[in-house]
């Protein structure tokens, strides 16, 4: 990197830790001296430090003239549009748990007045929140210069609502208990049965969901994130029901709905048991609401309003000639492929294709599956298989001496300080004798190379040159080798590359 190019991307750091804007820079030749002006979306800004740091950069300059002048703001919509990552920032410094209920991604303004969403106004009290926007105003005029105030909107209307019925029923119970058949007689009257959902598009709850679905591979789950508070439609099968009865006669409801490309808990709170009775595991539904903070769980869940009966996507081959495929892994393919033979022969029949292949490696245990599916699914099976070889044209075998895998053998390996023999000497021989498939033997002695031993090697092999400088010489190193493998038969691993170096040293 030149260091012209280190001395621009250092410019441009400063530029963005400081948030400046560059008006202008001159040159004053008689004097020698650079005149730099910035506009600051800051009201403050501290020059000395910033001309402390160009210093360093522009260290030939004589002198260096720092000019720095804060934005003058129209309104709050300037201002956010200008450094909305700057107020964002202030806005979730002032107070962590009431930050941790706002929508940040929400935040917008209004001539001077900012808004932003909250999921729930939970155990907020009116004080905290009016002391909360107290803050925000006061570092938005110091940070700022500008006169301003924040709103919080509680969209969550659902949980607001939920929650203000169970406070005005506590107040009433405690004026009056209510009976059980006034309580049952009303909750009839203000809403009537679902009719069973049967078929795809019938309501399991709420009504018809008219609006287009997204992929959940699409929607973003991170808190404060683009989706959060938004309403969505998802589409997907259902896993993980779970039900858990309430003291106020409801029943919490929660499951996991995936179409394949991402999950998400869904949670519903309903006193209906059409719909506790519609939520099945491994159905399909198109299911509408909003992803909001779950205080509970800690996390990100969707919460239902409508649910509909749906059907599963069905990716199809609409090409006039259906291709063959002729290399299929199954999950006998150890380590290669987790799918079952069941899902592959389920996938050709909605592509519309006659012949598969099979080609797993070096197994041949989904043969009999493939068969009975074949026949069922009127599919035509290629039985392959990926084969473990070896090349058979290659000498492994030299010499004329025999005996079976229960006699006598030396294992050896040599290491050296390079490729060539003649060129590169021996550093170390190791071996051991073997007898019934049992080491009865070892042996193992350092070669002193005369030469320097080239680190990638010293990184290879661990053996350093200090190491070999007390090494036995090569002719005394391989004549106590030769003795230790007797008459028995040599074996090496790449066994050409350590008998050339053998048979150049002896």
């Amino acid at each position: 990197m030149s260091i012209i190019t280190r001395r621009q991307e250092r410019y441009q750091k400063i530029i963005t830790d400081y948030h400046l804007i560059t008006d202008s820079i001159k040159i004053n030749s008689s004097k020698g001296e650079l005149i730099f002006k910035f506009s600051s979306p800051k009201k403050q800004t501290d020059t000395e430090l910033i001309k402390t740091e160009m210093q360093e950069i522009f260290d030939y300059a004589k002198a260096l003239q720092i000019e720095v002048a804060p934005l003058q703001y129209q309104d709050g919509e300037h201002l956010l549009a200008t450094d909305g990552k700057g107020v964002s920032q202030l806005l979730v410094g002032i107070n962590q748990k009431i930050t941790n209920i706002l929508l940040i991604n929400t935040l917008i303004a209004e001539g001077n007045t900012f808004y932003v969403r909250g999921r729930s106004t939970g155990e907020l009290d009116g004080e905290a929140l009016a002391i909360f926007s107290s803050r925000f105003k006061r570092l938005i005029a110091e940070h700022y210069g500008l006169e301003s105030d924040l709103v919080v909107r509680f969209t969550d209307d659902d949980s607001v609502a939920e929650k203000s019925q169970q406070d005005l029923e506590k107040r009433l119970a405690a004026i009056k208990p209510v009976s059980a058949s006034s309580s049952s007689s009303t909750n009839g009257s203000s809403s009537a049965k679902l009719p069973k959902a049967e078929k795809p598009g019938d309501v399991v709850a709420g009504k018809k969901i008219t609006h287009t679905w997204e992929w959940l591979k699409n929607v973003d789950f991170n808190i404060n994130g683009e989706s959060e508070g938004k309403s969505l439609v998802i589409k997907g099968w259902v896993f993980g029901v779970n039900t858990r009865p309430l003291k106020n006669n409801k029943t919490l409801l929660t499951f996991n709905i995936t179409d394949n490309t991402n999950s998400i808990t869904c949670k519903i709170f309903t006193d209906k048991e059409e719909v506790i009775e519609g939520i099945k595991e491994g159905s399909w539904y198109l299911v509408e609401g909003k992803i909001n903070y779950d205080e509970y769980s800690q996390e990100m869940m969707f919460y239902p309003r409508n649910i509909n009966l749906s059907k599963e996507t069905i990716k199809t081959d609409d090409a006039p000639v259906k291709r063959v495929e002729l290399h299929m892994h199954s999950q006998f393919s150890a380590m290669d492929a987790v799918s079952k033979v069941e899902q592959i022969m389920k996938q050709a029949s909605n592509f519309g294709h006659d012949i598969i292949g099979i080609t797993d490696h070096g197994v041949l245990q989904a043969y009999p599956e493939m068969m009975e599916l074949g026949r069922k699914k009127k599919i035509k099976v290629l039985y392959g298989v990926e084969g473990y070889l070896v090349e058979d044209q290659l000498n492994m075998v030299y010499g004329n001496q025999d005996q079976d895998f229960c006699g006598e053998f030396t294992f050896f390996d040599l290491e050296t300080t390079g490729l060539v023999p003649g060129n590169h000497k021996i550093i170390e021989i190791a071996a051991v004798r073997i007898k019934n498939k049992q080491i009865i033997d070892s042996f193992s002695t350092l070669v002193n190379p005369h030469c320097e031993i080239p680190a990638f090697i010293t990184n290879l092999t661990n053996i350093t040159n200090q190491m070999v400088a007390d090494g036995m010489e090569e002719p005394d190193a391989l004549a106590k080798f030769l003795e230790f493998a007797g008459d028995t038969i040599l074996v090496a691993h790449n066994a050409a590359f350590d008998m050339s170096f053998l048979n150049k040293a002896l």
